[in-house]
């Protein structure tokens, strides 16, 4: 479960989420790392890189997409 503080704005104490987070995220809407990177247009390698805890995420790729995950965009 990802803690609510991981959908709050930066300056409301954004959480930033860990890997497991992010991957369970994704598991729970059916979005692909591929999906991912193709909609947020990132690396072909970054998404891999914040799962694998290489990279950590910034605010402003979750936030990008957190909304492209609710508003389906990336399914």
């Amino acid at each position: 479960m990802i803690p609510d503080a991981c959908f709050s704005p930066v300056a409301e104490g954004w959480q930033r989420p860990t890997p497991e987070q992010i991957q369970s995220y994704l598991d729970a809407h059916g979005v692909t790392p591929y999906r991912i990177r193709k909609v947020l247009a990132v690396g072909s390698a970054t998404p891999h890189r914040w799962l694998s805890g290489e990279i950590e995420i910034k605010f402003s790729d979750w936030s990008a997409l957190v909304r492209a995950v609710e508003s389906g965009a990336a399914g």
